[in-house]
């Protein structure tokens, strides 16, 4: 398991509690809950700049602090401008450019478990996409839900684009959480990922992402899948297209 273990730390994926909450701290803001983000913090930079060195011919990722500090705080604001139908994000409740600190709403949800909540997100990205907008980031601890809703809790590889392989790459990345996620059970992850591409297209995701999830240009992600399951995700791509 110690490949996975680099595969997860080189992609920024929390391997402790420490890890979680290294950029952010719950505090009490105005005599309620919030979570307080400080991207300054060396963690942040020291967590993006792999992915940012081996990723970014793919995706544009950024450890800038400033620009992953803007990213975040657009796209959390851009529930003021669109009314999402799928999902939700955070209150933002102050931002200071100069300190690059943001302190939001603490969602006192569960984080998403793709067994129970695979149609929630298919949902949600297909919603983010026909927006014009792709995620990045789109490991399991940046989305939680509530009360039934799924909450998109960390943006900050956020960008706005109309790209196919920028939303293509958020497909793939969350097809490869999910392969290890289901890494000792492949039929588990068959039927998980077929429900969830399913459910993408109905929900007014684009052919065109699903179709290059395993294209050339995204083997860097995909080659790093266990074999069983990528052969497994051709064959669904194949079924549904």
């Amino acid at each position: 398991m110690k490949i996975l273990k680099y595969i997860n730390e080189v992609l920024g994926v929390p391997t402790g509690i420490d890890k979680l909450i290294s950029q952010a701290e719950v505090i009490d803001h105005e005599g309620r809950k919030a979570v307080k983000k400080v991207f300054t913090r060396e963690i942040g930079i020291i967590k993006w700049l792999p992915p940012t060195l081996l990723f970014r011919p793919v995706y544009p990722f950024t450890f800038d602090p400033r620009e992953r500090f803007r990213r975040e705080l657009n796209f959390m604001n851009l529930g003021s401008q669109v009314v999402w139908r799928t999902f939700s994000t955070p209150a933002v409740l102050s931002a200071d450019e100069g300190s690059l600190t943001i302190i939001r709403e603490f969602i006192d949800g569960s984080l998403i478990d793709y067994g129970r909540d695979a149609d929630l997100l298919a949902s949600a990205l297909a919603e983010v996409h026909s927006k014009n907008y792709v995620l990045g980031d789109v490991k399991p601890t940046n989305f939680v839900v509530y009360d039934g809703t799924l909450y998109i809790i960390d943006a900050e590889q956020a960008v706005e684009s109309s790209s196919v392989e920028h939303r293509a790459w958020d497909l793939a990345l969350n097809a490869f959480f999910m392969s290890y996620i289901e890494l000792w059970d492949v039929q588990k992850y068959k039927n998980l990922m077929r429900r969830f591409l399913k459910k993408y297209l109905a929900s007014g995701g684009s052919t065109e992402p699903v179709k290059n999830i395993t294209s050339i240009k995204l083997s860097s992600i995909s080659l790093l899948m266990p074999l069983p399951h990528l052969v497994v995700l051709v064959r669904i791509i194949e079924e549904l297209l």
